[in-house]
């Protein structure tokens, strides 16, 4: 079992999200899962790919992308030496230099019909992810063969597109054009329901699910208390991780609430606050 399968759980939540992105993907819609950090985006596409059967390939957006990233390009050459010694006192020698074309994974996936995960593609220039227009339109994408010439190929017909984002206000995330956001079924990913919560940091730190929703409702609270506006399954995961020490919280309490303090922020919470809202949960 590989760790995504390790650290991920199926809930009702989750099961009705992976339901509805397996039917778009069945028509031949791609797929956008879009939220703020820390809601599994990554997670949940990787696991969709997995179910979805097909190999996968997962790349990082980058504002430093260029075509050459996505599709390949011409990295260095290949050389050939032939040697004439049909004259015995004459030597002949040819040089040939061949341009060595490399795909890179969006190829790749065009080419074999595999799965593509686009993760944060957002944080490439839209000008960059342009390409992603004739591949979801024409069906076409622009390659080489070996020789570096450059030529148009038909996308395999069990091609998939998932794609992953934040916000648009993030920090580095451009606007999606409009052209391509036409063409992909967006799904706003936000806080899970405190089952699903309590089951992914049960899940990822290693203890029983009381406790895991204990956590939960405690993060909820602190976050409610100082109004976070973006709210992250991670914190739990964290708490719950440190949690899972038993002499971090049972022998020594004051040292675990410093602990979620520093978490949280120590100048968005206090002791205090940590004490009382973790009594309560």
């Amino acid at each position: 079992m590989d760790q995504i399968e390790k650290n991920t759980i199926t809930t009702p939540a989750i099961q009705d999200i992976l339901e509805r992105c397996k039917a778009y993907l069945k028509v031949g819609f791609p797929v956008h899962l879009t939220g703020p950090a820390g809601t599994g985006k990554t997670t949940l596409a990787i696991k969709l790919a997995k179910i979805w059967g097909q190999p996968y390939y997962l790349i990082q957006g980058d504002d430093s992308f260029n075509r050459q990233d996505l599709i390949g390009g011409l990295f260095g050459y290949s050389q050939k030496v032939i040697e004439d010694n049909f004259i015995a006192s004459v030597s002949k020698f040819e040089r040939r230099l061949t341009p060595i074309w490399v795909d890179n994974p969006v190829a790749i996936a065009c080419r074999e019909g595999g799965t593509l995960i686009y993760d944060e593609f957002t944080r490439a220039r839209p000008e960059t992810n342009n390409l992603l227009l004739g591949i979801l339109s024409e069906h076409l994408f622009l390659t080489s063969d070996r020789s570096g010439r450059m030529t148009l190929e038909s996308v395999h017909p069990n091609f998939s597109l998932i794609l992953t984002s934040n916000p648009q206000e993030y920090v580095g995330v451009n606007k999606t054009q409009d052209a391509l956001s036409d063409r992909i079924i967006t799904i706003q990913l936000s806080q899970f329901d405190e089952e699903t919560e309590a089951a992914i940091a049960a899940k990822q730190a290693g203890i029983h699910a009381d406790q895991a929703l204990k956590i939960v409702r405690f993060v909820r609270r602190i976050k409610q208390q100082i109004q976070l506006k973006h709210s992250s399954v991670r914190s739990s995961i964290m708490i719950g991780k440190i949690y899972a020490n038993v002499s971090l919280h049972e022998n020594n309490p004051l040292f675990f609430y410093k602990c979620c303090r520093d978490i949280f922020g120590e100048d968005l919470v206090t002791l205090e606050q940590i004490r009382e809202s973790w009594l309560q949960a």
